[in-house]
This record gives C-alpha cells, structure tokens and sequence, in this order.
C-alpha cells in the first residue's frame, strides 16, 4: 500500500500545474548551448503552459530582445 501511495503522490508532484491564476511571465533564456535553453524552455513549459520564452545564445542577441517591448518578467542567464 505505500507503495502504491508514493507512486501516486509522485505522479501528482510530476503533473503539469495548468490551473495557476495570474498573467503568463515573459522569460528570457540566454545559454551558448542549444540543449540547455531547450531544457529550460520544457521545464518552464511543465511548469505552466501559458510562459512566453523566449531564448537568445549570446549577449548581443539577448540585449536587442531585451530593448523590444513587452517587458520580460525574468531573464535567466548562463
């Protein structure tokens, strides 16, 4: 029976939380490698599927999509 109850409790912790409230977060990724902004833009898409990101591989890149509104929420920087 535990067993049983930690798979469901981790299956739970695994779900997607598509019923958060409040406005989609604008995200900037800035990574060199391809393969770590595309596994931070899956994770944020678990996370909630309304998140806006957007990813750049190098600075020049990320300061021009920082000078073109909307304002984003958070920028993640490697």
């Amino acid at each position: 029976i535990q067993r049983r109850t930690a798979r469901r409790a981790l299956a739970r912790a695994h779900r997607p939380a598509r019923h958060l409230k409040g406005p989609p977060v604008r995200i900037l990724v800035v990574d060199d490698e391809l393969l770590a902004r595309k596994r931070l833009r899956t994770l944020l898409a678990e996370c909630d599927t309304r998140h806006q990101v957007l990813d750049a591989s190098h600075a020049a890149e990320a300061l021009a999509l920082l000078h073109q509104p909307p304002a984003f929420d958070a920028v993640l920087l490697d």
